[in-house]
């Protein structure tokens, strides 16, 4: 498995989810009266914010946080099995580290918590050292010592 194979199967299995809970999206009150119409409340719940627009019916908060927690393990083990080859290894760092923009900010703070347990901060910052020599020339680079 790629890392892009990785983060596209993460994908689809958040997407199962948040459909699985009625978890929609709404940015005004017109559109969270239409989520609302699509995922009612059982009779005593409200609506749960997941933060950034998030929402969803209260009945399943525990189905949503089960959920979220299968998918965070189901994560780190295959970033774990994606370790095994240092190719990918490097390509899944260097696509978070652009991700995070952290060649732009020079912290890789984001990064180093995303993959907390699975890389190392040594790992990450050779992998951010390396790509930024060929980016800036090896001479010229910017150090981060974070």
């Amino acid at each position: 498995m790629t890392y892009k194979q990785l983060q596209a199967e993460l994908q689809a299995q958040y997407n199962s989810l948040f459909d699985k809970v009625g978890l929609f999206w709404a940015f005004s009150d017109e559109q969270f009266e239409k989520g609302k119409g699509k995922n009612p409340v059982s009779e005593g719940y409200k609506y749960v914010s997941i933060g950034m627009g998030g929402f969803y019916p209260g009945q399943n908060k525990q189905q949503y946080h089960d959920g979220i927690d299968k998918i965070r393990l189901w994560e780190k083990q295959a970033n774990k099995e994606l370790k095994k080859s240092r190719e990918e290894t490097e390509k899944a760092i260097l696509y978070e580290l652009n991700n995070h923009e952290c060649f732009y900010t020079c912290n890789i703070d984001e990064v180093v918590s995303l993959f907390k347990g699975v890389y190392t901060r040594q790992q990450i910052r050779a992998v951010y050292k390396k790509a930024n020599n060929k980016r800036m020339g090896a001479g010229n680079a910017t150090n981060t010592n974070r």
